[in-house]
């Protein structure tokens, strides 16, 4: 459980620097938000194995 809190905390960190570098390089920030969200679901599907 400590692993997926820990994710969490680290995935509002990614998605609040994204909406500061949404306003000065949009398609940076698209291009980050799709590995984010890869990234993320990838670590999801590991805490679900591991549950």
């Amino acid at each position: 459980m400590h692993d997926l809190l820990q994710m969490m905390k680290e995935w509002q960190e990614a998605r609040d620097n994204l909406a500061e570098m949404m306003k000065t390089d949009k398609k940076g920030a698209e291009s980050l938000n799709k590995e984010i969200t890869e990234v993320t679901m990838v670590t999801i599907a590991r805490c679900g194995e591991k549950a």
